[in-house]
């Protein structure tokens, strides 16, 4: 497992931050003072919130989690997005292999339902950066 030091915590999520600032029409500042801000810690895992919660909001890219993608991964729940393979048509295009998930991790792969998950009319998206990776 890598060792991930604050400045690689920091590195990953500023690198991660480019990534979206330059495909997107979002911008990112560094600014510890505003209400509604991120924290990046490096804490147990790779997590975010999924939307804004308001006030300061933990992004954790904890040890294992020192990659630009995994770092742009947890901006993209920050964002608000659910992971692809949990939309609510994902049947259609993926097979989950429920014993390869690991244990304490099902909630990982839930299904959303249509009410909940509105996918304005996009294709499913294989290769975004909000997919796990097939297992191997």
């Amino acid at each position: 497992m890598q060792i991930i030091s604050a400045e690689q915590t920091k590195n990953a999520f500023r690198d991660a931050a480019k990534q979206w600032e330059s495909h997107t029409c979002i911008n990112f500042t560094e600014n510890s003072s505003a209400f509604d801000r991120v924290k990046v810690s490096s804490l147990s895992g790779c997590y975010s919130h999924v939307g804004r919660i308001g006030g300061e909001q933990v992004l954790s890219l904890g040890n294992g989690c020192g990659a630009s993608y995994i770092a742009a991964h947890e901006i993209g729940h920050l964002l608000g997005f659910i992971h692809t393979h949990s939309r609510y048509d994902r049947d259609d295009y993926v097979k989950v292999v429920w014993e390869y998930i690991e244990p304490g991790h099902n909630g990982d792969f839930g299904k959303y339902i249509p009410k909940t998950n509105d996918n304005f009319g996009l294709l499913y998206d294989y290769g975004s950066i909000m997919h796990y990776a097939a297992a191997e």
